[in-house]
């Protein structure tokens, strides 16, 4: 045999074989894995980090080097409310900011047909978009007057920059309406409120809005206003201050309502109001 020939055989032989034993290394590593003590211990550091009690049903690791988390599930401390359930999360590193030393971790969480997507850094700072995010699913199936709609916008906040614990947000409702009217005397059960833009943030346990639009509903409303946040959604308080006009003809009973609240109609059918109380008893003042 050419001497030559054997000698460069080896290198390949030799590239052969490390490949071989780290397909070998990584298929060991996804076989052995310890799935199980590794989703309690995320469940456990989710706790430790944010005071939300999480479980998750199952993770998985992915191609190109990410981070597959299915059926991450919460439940509000709230009796009859339902769980919220992201289908899956997925995470993978940003490998252009590892350059820059503020390393960064893009997530994907698929709620149903709703898609949250982002990026988480290292100083805090986060930034993302959310898309086609059904309300309906989060409220109780019993729930007496449930919103149907879809969210839509882009969120940024985080640690960096003197912003922590700050989110700022500019999201649209679109197709927002509210059923279940009929129960309580309205002519229509469903009021349409058409596309509502919502811009504000959340800070300090308050979600606080700057400014709030609808447009091509029944009602045309302007607004601004806060939600104080509560471990019990019913018992969040609020103080919103509205301008209400009706684009058609004004429900008897809704007109009925303004006028017992002390709303008076301006020139141009502007209702001016402000909502006081929580979201379980929301109080209607002039």
């Amino acid at each position: 045999m050419n001497p030559s020939r054997r000698k460069g055989g080896r290198p390949a032989l030799h590239l052969g074989a490390a490949i071989v034993c780290l397909a070998a290394m990584v298929a060991a590593f996804v076989v052995f894995f310890p799935y199980g003590p590794a989703c309690r211990y995320l469940e456990g550091e989710i706790l430790r980090r944010t005071g939300l009690a999480v479980t998750i049903g199952d993770l998985a690791w992915g191609l190109p080097p990410r981070l597959r988390l299915f059926r991450l599930t919460w439940q509000p401390p709230v009796a009859d409310w339902p769980p919220v359930t992201v289908d899956e999360l997925t995470a993978a590193p940003v490998w252009s900011s590892l350059i820059g030393g503020n390393v960064a971790v893009a997530l994907e969480a698929r709620l149903g047909a709703g898609l949250l997507r982002g990026e988480l850094r290292q100083d805090g700072d986060l930034r993302g978009e959310v898309a086609a995010l059904a309300l309906r699913p989060f409220f109780p199936a019993r729930f007496a007057y449930p919103p149907q709609g879809n969210v839509h916008g882009s969120f940024v906040g985080g640690g960096g920059n003197g912003g922590a614990g700050r989110i700022g947000f500019e999201l649209t409702l679109s197709g927002l309406d509210v059923d279940g009217l009929a129960a309580v005397g309205f002519d229509n059960d469903r009021l349409s409120l058409g596309d509502v833009g919502i811009r504000g943030e959340v800070a300090d346990g308050r979600l606080s809005v700057a400014e709030l639009g609808s447009q091509g509903g029944e009602l045309v409303v302007r607004g601004s206003g806060s939600l104080l946040l509560a471990a019990d959604p019913r018992q969040a308080g609020l103080a919103v201050r509205l301008e209400v006009r009706p684009a058609g003809e004004l429900d008897p009973l809704l007109a009925g309502l303004l006028a017992a609240g002390g709303a008076t109609a301006a020139a141009d059918g502007t209702y001016r109001l402000q909502l006081d109380g929580t979201l379980a008893r929301p109080q209607l003042r002039r």
